[in-house]
């Protein structure tokens, strides 16, 4: 449990752009337009973006720390200095 804990706040510490606003909205967006149409053209069923905005942010933070823990794993395989005996 422990090294999970640390996992995360490694992660967390890693340098990331916060998602914009502009950013947040063309996600929005993006999932709208990849919804299929609604029988008959209702989009009723569609969530108000200040109903998912939360999410959306959440969603795009969580994207980059992956992306920014896989940068950091590729750069620590680059400068190890690893040898394999058989």
């Amino acid at each position: 449990m422990e090294q999970q804990v640390r996992v995360q706040q490694l992660i967390e510490d890693l340098d990331y752009d916060e998602p914009t606003d502009e950013e947040v909205e063309d996600a929005y967006d993006e999932a709208v337009a990849a919804q299929p149409e609604a029988e008959g053209g209702d989009d009723a069923e569609t969530p108000e973006f200040d109903d998912v905005r939360a999410e959306l942010e959440e969603q795009l933070v969580n994207e980059r720390q992956n992306e920014a823990a896989q940068d950091h794993v590729e750069q620590l395989r680059d400068e190890a200095d690893v040898e394999t005996h058989l």
